[in-house]
């Protein structure tokens, strides 16, 4: 019986790799070639910069994840698409917590959600991760990943990514930041936070991807209230970015003057807002931002002079 059991499991770790295996090979993550460049990050990229407006950019940003699925699909995508040449990433406070990490890499959400999408590309460290952090939801949910290698075969090269299943939200057209004001209040500071460790190892492989690849990299924060919850980390945050990555370049746009209609909700954008802020940064693009030595000076003299003519329109 113990033998018959171990041939069983056996065979079922054979056609899970097999199926990975062949699930690597489909070339899932190919791209028209009009993009030249990938905007990724969790959700805030994704409600915050809408593609449309942004020339040769696409954003595959996507809800709760993590850096270390973010890399794993950047890795793809940069294989697939020789012709990109530049990456912006969004950075967030609260992929610095460790008790949301533990959600965003393990938690049943991401489990279900994102591990079956991703777990063809990873390496054996990177599942390792995945799988100590939560053993039976890893295991759990390699039947889900047997069904959608299965569906992903049976796709043309290229057709998850322009339906938007490894990124993109649905655009929100309305907005719940003013009622969401009155019962969130601005968070206490947490200083002594110590930024989460899977975070630092995978947003510096990111950086060490790109640099591998002589991609151009950048760091950006998308306008977000004060009332987020975030916010609580901020003086580590900004250590963190400054001392750990003071090698990449960092834009905030945190101070994009945008009306309290234009957030869906705290600390995400509406289709307003995210067109607002995405026509803004299409134009800093287009005035060659990649070659400002110094891009947060570039991008606040710009949105001083946004805000005064707002201010001028308004008088």
């Amino acid at each position: 019986m113990l033998l018959y059991g171990l041939i069983c499991l056996a065979l079922l770790i054979s056609i899970i790799l097999f199926s990975n295996w062949r699930v690597r090979t489909k070339n899932a993550f190919l791209l028209p070639e009009k993009y030249t460049g990938v905007i990724l990050g969790n959700s805030h990229a994704a409600c915050g910069f809408d593609d449309q407006y942004i020339d040769g950019y696409i954003n595959l940003g996507a809800v709760t994840e993590s850096y270390l699925y973010i890399y794993v699909k950047l890795k793809a995508v940069l294989e697939a698409n020789p012709q990109i040449k530049d990456v912006i990433v969004e950075v967030d406070n609260m992929q610095l917590s460790n008790a949301t990490m533990k959600k965003w890499n393990a938690g049943e959400g991401a489990m279900s959600r994102i591990l079956p999408k991703y777990q063809p590309y990873m390496t054996f460290d990177e599942s390792s991760i995945i799988f100590k952090g939560n053993p039976r939801a890893f295991i759990t949910n390699q039947q889900l990943l047997m069904q959608q290698n299965i569906e992903l075969l049976k796709r043309p090269n290229g057709d998850q990514m322009q339906k938007g299943i490894f990124g993109r939200n649905s655009r929100h057209k309305t907005t719940h930041a003013d009622s969401l004001l009155q019962v969130h209040k601005v968070p206490d500071s947490n200083p002594n936070e110590v930024p989460n460790k899977i975070t630092v190892d995978y947003l510096r492989k990111i950086v060490s991807l790109c640099r591998e690849k002589n991609i151009s990299l950048i760091f950006v924060r998308t306008p977000i209230l004060k009332a987020y919850e975030g916010w609580a980390n901020e003086a580590v945050f900004q250590k963190f970015i400054r001392e750990q990555f003071n090698d990449v370049d960092f834009i905030d746009l945190n101070n994009l003057p945008l009306k309290l209609n234009e957030y869906y909700d705290i600390d995400h954008l509406n289709i307003y807002g995210s067109e607002k802020l995405s026509r803004f940064f299409n134009d800093a693009l287009n005035d060659d931002l990649f070659n400002q030595p110094d891009k947060q000076a570039f991008i606040d003299m710009r949105l001083n002079s946004l805000k005064s003519s707002q201010d001028s329109l308004a008088d």
